[in-house]
């Protein structure tokens, strides 16, 4: 029977940790279903889903503790298992631009919750606007919407709620 195993990584940048801890997976005989690395300060990270047999899920976890203490990494670990297919959902992006400040994230995300929306991958980025220098905020949101809401509403009021923000958005379907 197929295990899953969700995991964190986090550790002082060395451009060899990518090779170094999927090769310890490959080593165990486990397979990355999906995973995500991203640079944080000085700091590397990585989330990862990893599948195998029982035997080969329980050689991963014992070569990623070794691999974690070798190195200086903070890997935690969870069995887990697939998420479920979920139908009558529809995939759609929001992106989001706006000048950096406090409370914007938490923002959009309440108001996607009090609208019944799913939350699938959230991203973002701050960086300095090339003609001005300003402080500049990026978001990038994958959201399942539940069949049964309006997209057009959804949209309306959406874009509404951005504009009282002062946030420049588009929400579009996933293609």
């Amino acid at each position: 029977m197929i295990q899953f195993l969700a995991l964190t990584v986090i550790g002082k940048y060395d451009p060899a940790l990518p090779e170094r801890l999927t090769g310890a997976i490959a080593e165990s005989g486990c397979n990355i279903r999906e995973s995500r690395i991203t640079i944080l300060g000085q700091e590397f990270s990585m989330l990862l889903l990893l599948s195998g047999n029982w035997n080969a899920v329980v050689k991963v976890e014992d070569a990623l503790n070794r691999l974690g203490q070798e190195v200086d990494l903070s890997i935690n670990m969870r069995r887990t298992e697939l998420n479920k297919s979920q139908k009558n959902l529809m995939p759609y992006a929001i992106d989001v631009v706006c000048s950096d400040r406090i409370g914007v994230v938490n923002r959009i995300t309440r108001f996607i919750l009090d609208n019944g929306i799913q939350i699938r991958d959230l991203s973002t980025t701050t960086y300095e606007a090339s003609h001005t220098g300003t402080e500049m905020f990026s978001l990038h949101l994958t959201i399942h919407v539940p069949v049964e809401i309006s997209i057009s509403s959804l949209r309306n009021d959406f874009l509404e709620f951005c504009d009282q923000l002062n946030l420049d958005a588009i929400i579009e379907p996933v293609k």
